[in-house]
């Protein structure tokens, strides 16, 4: 299914710009993805999509990393998401 350059699926609703503000708040805060879109209501792909759009990297060595491996990667400076 295509989606549309606000996020959602055709004729879905846009996401508002405090959305997006919330989205990197939370990612910034080292939320998961998931996490975020059950928090705002929002699709897993539409969070991911957004963070790709602002640069985010997909994910570190191709996989999700644990929680003490989320910590290991910061302290290193890698990536984490």
């Amino acid at each position: 299914m295509a989606t549309g350059s606000n996020g959602s699926a055709p004729g879905g609703t846009k996401l508002t710009d405090d959305e997006i503000a919330r989205i990197i708040a939370l990612k910034e805060d080292d939320c998961p993805n998931r996490e975020i879109a059950r928090t705002l209501g929002r699709s897993y792909m539409t969070v991911l999509r957004v963070l790709r759009e602002l640069g985010y990297p997909p994910r570190t060595n191709g996989r999700i990393l644990s929680k003490q491996q989320c910590v290991i990667a910061k302290e290193l400076g890698l990536p984490v998401i």
